[in-house]
């Protein structure tokens, strides 16, 4: 089973992620260091910010390679 997300992304249009073979990190931000938790798709929530890195093989979504939830 694939495991696909939609992204609101800049420019203000949708997009479909898989992302069940990615790497996913939350990032945070601990007296000027950052610090990363591996966490798996069911740890986002809709508004998390985040920045996703992947490759367009022309299918109906992009393969996300490595997601990185920034900002929370």
């Amino acid at each position: 089973v694939m495991e696909q997300i939609t992204v609101t992304v800049t420019g203000g249009y949708d997009a479909c992620f898989a992302v069940d073979q990615a790497l996913m990190f939350k990032l945070t931000v601990v007296d000027d260091k950052i610090t990363s938790d591996e966490i798996a798709v069911e740890n986002l929530a809709v508004g998390m910010p985040v920045e996703i890195y992947g490759e367009d093989e022309g299918l109906s979504c992009i393969s996300a390679v490595v997601v990185l939830v920034t900002g929370v």
